[in-house]
C-alpha cells in the first residue's frame, strides 16, 4: 500500500482497500480504523463490496455517531484527503503494507 500524498494516491488506496482492511463476516464488509484527533476518537471507514457502498462511523470516549454515514465518491475522496495524515499513520504502523512509489 502507498501512503496518501496526492489525490492520485487516494485512487490507489480505494482500489487496494481490500488488501489493508479487516473483514467483518457478520456485517459482510471491509473496514479500516484510524484516529479522529478532532473528536478524540476513531474513525471507521467501511466498504460493502457486494453493494459498492462506502460508509463512515466515528466513536470515542465522549461520543458515538448514531449510525454509519453513507458517502458518495466525491465526499469520500474529500474526507480521505483531509484525513490522509491519520490514515498514513495507520499504514505506517503496519509497514509491511507499504510499497515504494
Amino acid at each position: 500500500m502507498k501512503l496518501i500524498v496526492s489525490k492520485k494516491d487516494m485512487e490507489y488506496f480505494l482500489n487496494h482497500f481490500y488488501e489493508i482492511a479487516e473483514y467483518d463476516s457478520q456485517g459482510n464488509k471491509y473496514y479500516f480504523v484510524f484516529e479522529d484527533t478532532i473528536r478524540q476518537g476513531k474513525w471507521t471507514l467501511m466498504n460493502y463490496e457486494a453493494e459498492s457502498k462506502w460508509t463512515l462511523h466515528g466513536k470515542g470516549l465522549n461520543y458515538c455517531d448514531d449510525g454509519e454515514k453513507e458517502l458518495v465518491l466525491e465526499e469520500l475522496k474529500k474526507f480521505l484527503y483531509k484525513n490522509r495524515k491519520f490514515i498514513n499513520n495507520e499504514l505506517r504502523k503496519n509497514s509491511k503494507l507499504l510499497v515504494s512509489s
